[in-house]
């Protein structure tokens, strides 16, 4: 995005450019993009769905906690995802490459701060036990802040997701 218009290429998603010349520091799709590190790939991307509204997050290889870390201190910077705060989060390709506990002082360090206070709906899709562990895991430590489930077929999750939307607008009537 430059001058805060979408590109062309790009009418559903924002934050993702035609190509890795993208300017925008946030984009999530391009890794070589200004702000991120070229030698170091992103295991952790996300991009927003605008007919949906809903982030849909990515992770896939071996992913740490600090890269945890710092995808959470960076998405939770980004104004349309705080609007928005309804995620898909696809952890079928990603390797778990830290604790429970780990998890746990990440989302009282990092998430819970930057949200102050602001409710989070989560489906969370998975394809291995440890990946299954750690979506149960995150549930329990979320559930302060976050309405999430655990899926095995990411149609399910944004079915789920879609439903929460629906039950929200009514809310407000």
């Amino acid at each position: 995005m430059q001058n805060g218009a979408q590109t062309a290429s790009c009418e559903l998603f924002v934050h993702c450019a035609p190509s890795s010349a993208c300017l925008d520091q946030r984009c999530s799709r391009h890794p070589f993009a200004r702000g991120y590190e070229a030698l170091t790939p992103m295991t952790i991307t996300y991009e927003i769905d605008r007919l949906e509204n809903i982030a849909i997050e990515t992770w896939s290889g071996e992913v740490s906690i600090d890269q945890v870390r710092e995808y959470w201190s960076r998405i939770l910077r980004d104004e349309l995802v705080m609007k928005v705060r309804t995620t898909l989060v696809d952890l079928r390709a990603a390797t778990i490459g830290f604790s429970d506990a780990e998890l746990d002082l990440a989302v009282n360090e990092v998430v819970l701060p930057a949200l102050r206070g602001l409710n989070w709906t989560t489906a969370i899709v998975v394809d291995t036990p440890r990946q299954l562990q750690l979506g149960s895991r995150y549930h329990s430590y979320a559930a302060r802040y976050s309405s999430d489930v655990v899926f095995s077929s990411v149609e399910d999750a944004k079915q789920w997701l879609l439903k929460q939307h629906r039950v929200s607008e009514l809310g407000k009537l």
